[in-house]
């Protein structure tokens, strides 16, 4: 059964932005009138032919949407789903449950956002929940490394990540969300890694090529050259081997004929809209490019100063280099061949990366980032300092983890190796707008983001996400969409359930502490029970998020006073969270709703 609503009212996507007008594509075809969405929810299980999704085992849910007014397909839309239990409610209702409230009932998946992976400096993995900024109730799980870690890459749907031990070279899965680690052997040391999606690509030191599944299985050996290989990724290409002595081939459903370069390389970088592969010699004077198609249409390009590092933006119009130091930025535009501007860097840069629109740049000393902006026609671009960040004698330094992450259509996370916080600097054309995430697991090692939302699939108009379903049962997918804002449920099985067997989630473990609140005039009164001692601190904030502020109660102990803040907010539901601890010393965070019926005579 497909139940469909629309809506008039406004309502914004976490961390996206509806990017684009549809218009259609050369020899698209309509579709049928009416037929906004479909939804289909398969099993990723190949040992079932049906398809059906089964517990505890991924399941990939697909989204095809069509413009209500044209009839073609939609791509840039801003677009989340939520799995549901099927007990009956309608689409309209359960989406009154889920769209628009800071806490999710139980069994409720989401499909939208995003989570940080951080590696902390004494080698543990913490999984960290942006929206939640308070004590560690942000850190959904902690994983302790059985190394430190030199790479890492993770899968397409966010489920799985794949790590490189810093001493050996050995390759290992990890599940974020459950910190499950999985070695897995592999014929020789990994250099470096990637993703696609279909899993993973490494890159071995024998000059080798290894596709590897999500779930560890490993495909033939693609032998490639004969020193160790690094796997240029591309947000809009497919990825790319290039082995250090010159030879390169593109991976994936359209691998490209070998190509080989003049000379070793030290690194490279995709231009998919020219089909184009750039490679840095190893001196760094040169920049080889060859077309990934015909790789007998080649070219050098002078540089004029040893690079030692190259980073292309996603569409590969623009091309960054570094020298080592980091006091010499050069931008090559790849519609000229030719570097249009080089910029001096007072304070060294560290790291850089391209999100879809900008160039950003971490400084050794200066907190935050530097964002340059490119302007085609313009005689030098443009530089703005964003504080995503507090400036230091201690300087910044790069490691073999990356600090300065693209968040897809979202901007860039920035973390610091001297700082306990991230930032996630958003845009919205030339603005920036910039929230910080405390980082409580450790001090910073790297950073890279965990995609839990849907995603653009291969064809325009679709979008695909992947979730694990608890237990057998019905299920709803509610699927929401932005710009045409449209609402649609669609039901399915997981498992082989009796008739309408709910599904149910395996119970949660209790919480360790207990709390309960009550308004007193203009101040909040909590209790505290369960083995809990005192209050620090507590945050109020509205369910949608647009509202929140801190609250410092007025004495220690199990029984303390929260002032309402000045000015009070209006009526309605709250969500209050408040950190405390217990007895053997360890904090945790205990949440509640509050009903605040406004100012009390």
């Amino acid at each position: 059964m497909t139940e469909t609503r629309t809506f008039a009212h406004r309502w914004t996507l976490l961390l996206t932005m509806a990017l684009a007008v549809p218009h259609p594509a050369v020899g698209e075809e309509q579709a049928a009138a009416g037929r906004f969405i479909t939804v289909s929810v398969v099993g990723t299980d190949t040992t079932r032919k049906s398809g059906i999704p089964q517990p505890d085992k991924a399941a990939r849910i697909t989204v095809s949407l069509r413009d209500p007014a044209s009839g073609f397909a939609m791509g840039g839309v801003g677009v989340a789903a939520w799995i549901v239990p099927d007990d009956g409610q309608s689409c309209e209702d359960w989406y009154a449950r889920v769209g628009r409230v800071g806490e999710l009932p139980a069994n409720v998946i989401p499909l939208l956002g995003f989570d940080i992976v951080q590696a902390t400096q004494d080698h543990r993995l913490a999984l960290v929940d942006p929206l939640l900024d308070l004590a560690s109730a942000n850190i959904r799980s902690v994983t302790t490394l059985p190394a430190p870690i030199k790479a890492w890459s993770v899968a397409a749907d966010g489920q799985t990540l794949a790590i490189i031990d810093a001493a050996t070279g050995a390759f290992s899965l990890i599940e974020p969300a459950s910190g499950s680690v999985h070695p897995v052997a592999l014929p020789a040391p990994v250099h470096a890694l990637a993703s696609d999606d279909k899993g993973f690509w490494a890159g071995l030191d024998n000059g080798q090529v290894l596709a590897i599944s999500p779930d560890g299985t490993l495909a033939p050996v693609l032998p490639l050259g004969q020193s160790p290989v690094m796997i240029i990724p591309a947000p809009l290409a497919e990825p790319v081997a290039l082995s250090a002595d010159g030879h390169a081939r593109r991976l994936g459903s359209a691998e490209g004929p070998a190509i080989t370069f003049p000379g070793p390389v030290r690194g490279g970088a995709i231009a998919p809209l020219a089909n184009s592969l750039f490679a840095l010699s190893e001196d760094g004077q040169h920049l080889y490019v060859t077309d990934l198609d015909n790789p007998e249409t080649s070219a050098r390009i002078a540089l004029g100063f040893p690079a030692d590092r190259i980073a292309a933006n996603p569409s590969g119009r623009w091309i960054a280099l570094a020298d080592k130091a980091g006091a010499t930025i050069a931008i090559l535009d790849t519609q000229t061949m030719r570097v249009r501007w080089t910029i001096a860097m007072p304070d060294p840069v560290v790291e850089m990366t391209f999100s879809d629109a900008f160039l950003y740049l971490m400084h050794r000393h200066q907190g935050g980032v530097t964002r340059v902006i490119f302007d085609p026609d313009g005689s030098a671009p443009g530089l703005a300092a964003i504080a995503a960040g507090v400036a230091s004698d201690e300087p910044q330094t790069a490691g073999p983890l990356p600090r300065l992450v693209r968040i897809p259509a979202g901007g860039v996370l920035v973390a610091s190796n001297r700082e306990r916080r991230a930032y996630i600097v958003s845009e919205s054309g030339a603005q920036a707008a910039m929230a910080m995430v405390p980082l409580r697991a450790g001090l910073t090692a790297g950073v890279v983001i965990r995609q839990r939302g849907m995603l653009p699939g291969a064809t325009r108009g679709t979008y695909t996400g992947r979730f694990t379903a608890p237990a057998a049962g019905s299920y709803k997918a509610i699927i929401r969409t932005d710009a045409p804002e449209m609402l649609q449920c669609q039901n399915f099985t997981v498992g082989s359930p009796s008739p309408r067997q709910i599904a149910t989630a395996k119970p949660a473990q209790p919480a360790s502490g207990a709390m309960s609140a009550t308004v007193e005039g203009n101040a909040i009164r909590i209790r505290l029970s369960g083995g809990v001692v005192s209050a620090s601190r507590a945050m109020l904030m509205h369910p949608g998020g647009g509202w929140r502020q801190f609250l410092t109660p007025d004495k220690t102990g199990t029984d303390v006073i929260l002032p309402m803040p000045q000015p009070l907010p209006p009526p309605g539901p709250y969500q209050l969270y408040v950190e405390v601890t217990r007895a053997d010393g360890a904090s945790e965070t205990l949440n509640t709703t509050l009903d605040w019926k406004g100012p009390q005579s």
